[in-house]
């Protein structure tokens, strides 16, 4: 089985199922713990951001985060930065694949 390579709004490329899942996982996440959600934004735009509280935990539970106080994985940290706008409370989920 061959996985072809998708280039996301942001001009990176990542895996084609790498997207469907970290869409799915990012959506719960936005909808179920905003301020889990914005730490995870805050990681992936400055990797020398450090994440409040037990938000890591909570974000690695979803697999968008290797361990709590983990990396987050750089096809992750790409569909992340190519699917999200907005600012602080602001944040808003977008596809992460340019307009056709």
């Amino acid at each position: 089985m061959t996985v072809t390579n998708v280039t996301l709004r942001n001009g990176k490329e990542v895996p084609e199922p790498m997207i469907a899942t970290t869409m799915l996982a990012l959506c719960t996440l936005a909808e179920s713990d905003f301020i889990a959600f914005y730490e995870l934004v805050a990681v992936c735009r400055d990797k020398e951001h450090v994440i409040f509280g037990d938000c890591a935990a909570k974000i690695a539970g979803f697999g968008l985060m290797e361990s709590a106080g983990g990396e987050v994985h750089d096809a992750i940290r790409d569909v992340v930065l190519a699917a999200v706008t907005g600012e602080d409370f602001g944040l808003s989920l977008q596809s992460p694949l340019p307009e056709s």
